[in-house]
């Protein structure tokens, strides 16, 4: 990952204001993982640009780690062919449904409320 990398936004040809922008890279490694392998083939369906998917896929999984710093690896070792949409709400809502007054707080701030507030804030968008 490179910090600070500023081009010209794509599409922005006449104009001088650059953009300041991150440049995340990975690979997926279709034959040493079967989540991946299912990553690989989905993403191949998906219409648009892969960057964009990739981009919310990114943000989603750090919205998920507000809820719980585990969530987003437990979720990506799920993806696989056959996995339904109702096992990965079950776990969702294993996760939602934890007492989080009695999970440890390394730092009581401010900031260590807004995530316990997110974790709510989800439990209260799933359907009962």
């Amino acid at each position: 990952m490179t910090d600070k990398t500023e081009r010209k936004a794509p599409g922005r040809k006449n104009t001088s204001a650059a953009e300041v922008r991150k440049d995340i890279r990975f690979y997926l490694r279709p034959t040493k993982a079967v989540n991946e392998q299912y990553a690989a083939d989905k993403l191949s369906e998906l219409p648009g640009e892969t960057q964009d998917h990739m981009r919310q896929f990114s943000l989603a999984g750090l919205a998920l780690a507000e809820v719980d710093s585990r969530l987003p690896a437990v979720l990506a070792s799920m993806l696989k062919p056959g996995v339904t949409g109702t096992e990965i709400e079950a776990v969702l809502r294993a996760f939602l449904s934890m007492d989080l007054s009695l999970q440890p707080q390394v730092v009581k701030s401010e900031e260590s409320s807004k995530t316990i507030g997110s974790a709510r804030n989800l439990r209260n968008l799933l359907p009962d």
